[in-house]
């Protein structure tokens, strides 16, 4: 014992439909700088709704930058075409049927099945080479489960207080019942069980707490047993300067204290905008739910987001501290509620979620490329870390351990806004971007409307 903390890295991408693209710009920011695949820095990814595509979609290698303009494709072709719609139907059943689920309110997405299928393919769970954690709402149990999997090397699964469903279910069957979203779309069906979209109740704190519980079990477990699994690639490395001697590795069984830092991608304020229900059937969000039942939920977030912020304002876990000189989340978000009387407000999208009209995702491209550029500092710290744990625990050499920090200097100092332009879609190439991702000019995919072949 005595050597110190066993640190494991997670990034989490926030739910929010459209403004997803403000999770997956920085990733491609990373991956355009250090020319390597964004999944390859963590141990585990994790998400809810759209943040579930965008994890999903990384763990098997997705460039990040073709990831963002499928999203923009894909959301004009399954959102924008249905939003007026949506909106009416949603109004003549408050006005109507009393706020009663109806067939009427409800869309497939099969939109995106068609975007993903070709991607995922039968990948199951057990086949992804990264920890992936995907949220979503079973409403056939009645309960909030996770879909993926944990690598039982690092993670126990037993000390997790939600169910995780893998093994044989399909990464992409996965991914669609996570998103569908209330009132919106149509359940989705993976082996008998109806599920829908609930990233309105998840959080980064909740998903971070999940993984650093069982990663804490794990070392437990390791150190009841006296076992000592080499869970590295590597079996010794020098440390410190050129001549040292040999040390050993860090290992979970060879630490006294395990912890799970958390990369939070995400807006950072949905929950606070200003909705009523009344607002929301205007927006077309959630708009057929009844009061009673959108209360609920909109304090559920909202208690969600506000442990969040007592999370990283305190580091939930004092070890982080001690281990790092950081709170265990790090939020790369920024406020998309612009400053009232300024050229925000101009430039700013909508706050509404489903308003997926190109020149309303072309602000939200420009938003989320503020992010970036307000966030470089913790992006690079944060890869700068990376690179130090995973040299002390064996998972790197010395010479990539020299490059990955020159990548993330790079990233915390160099002008991002040269590598953001080439990255985001605009007036002058949104066209060009959608012709070229749009799945509606392609063939067809078959849609396993609802009942989905596990």
């Amino acid at each position: 014992m005595g050597r110190g903390t066993y640190i494991a890295h997670n990034a989490y991408s926030d739910s929010g439909a459209a403004f997803g693209l403000l999770s997956v710009l920085p990733a491609a920011y990373i991956e355009a700088v250090t020319e390597r695949p964004f999944a390859s820095f963590f141990n585990a990814l994790s998400g809810a709704s759209i943040g579930g595509v965008i994890t999903a979609s990384l763990a098997i290698g997705a460039p990040a930058i073709e990831l963002a303009h499928s999203i923009y494709a894909c959301s004009i072709d399954l959102l924008n075409r249905s939003s007026q719609s949506l909106v009416v139907s949603q109004i003549l059943n408050q006005k109507i049927f009393g706020g009663h689920h109806v067939l009427a309110d409800h869309f497939d997405h099969s939109v995106l099945y068609r975007m993903l299928a070709p991607r995922y393919g039968d990948t199951t769970m057990s086949d992804l080479p990264v920890s992936l954690v995907l949220s979503a709402h079973n409403m056939t149990k009645k309960r909030d489960e996770l879909l993926g999997r944990l690598d039982s090397r690092l993670f126990d699964t037993g000390a997790l207080a939600m169910e995780l469903v893998n093994g044989t279910t399909r990464l992409i069957d996965g991914v669609m019942a996570g998103t569908s979203i209330p009132s919106v779309f149509m359940p989705y069906t993976v082996k008998g069980s109806h599920y829908r979209d609930n990233g309105m109740v998840i959080s980064a704190g909740l998903i971070h707490k999940e993984l650093d519980a069982a990663l804490k079990a794990r070392q437990q477990a390791l150190h009841a047993g006296n076992i000592n699994p080499d869970i590295s690639r590597r079996g010794f490395l020098s440390f410190g300067r050129a001549g040292a001697a040999p040390a050993k590795f860090r290992t979970l069984a060879n630490t006294d204290h395990a912890l799970v830092r958390t990369l939070f991608l995400g807006t950072g304020d949905m929950s606070e905008l200003p909705y009523t229900p009344e607002r929301q059937v205007h927006a077309g969000f959630f708009g057929a739910i009844d009061n009673a039942e959108y209360s609920t939920l909109h304090a559920t977030k909202a208690g969600a987001w506000a442990q969040d912020r007592r999370d990283m304002a305190r580091g939930y876990d004092p070890a982080s501290m001690a281990a790092t000189g950081m709170p265990a989340i790090t939020p790369i978000n920024r406020s998309i509620i612009p400053r009232q009387g300024t050229e925000e407000e101009r430039l700013f999208p909508t706050s509404n979620p489903l308003d997926c009209t190109p020149a309303n995702l072309h602000k939200i491209f420009y938003v989320a490329a503020l992010n970036v550029a307000d966030n470089v500092g913790k992006l690079g710290a944060m890869l700068h870390e990376i690179a130090v744990t995973r040299y002390a625990q064996g998972d790197i050499d010395a010479d990539e351990y020299r490059k990955s920090c020159a990548d993330a200097h790079r990233i915390a100092t160099q002008d991002p806004w040269p590598i953001l332009e080439r990255i985001m879609v605009t007036d002058r190439n949104g066209q060009e971007i959608y012709n070229r991702y749009s799945q509606e000019k392609r063939r067809r995919v078959r849609w396993p409307r609802l009942e989905a072949v596990a």
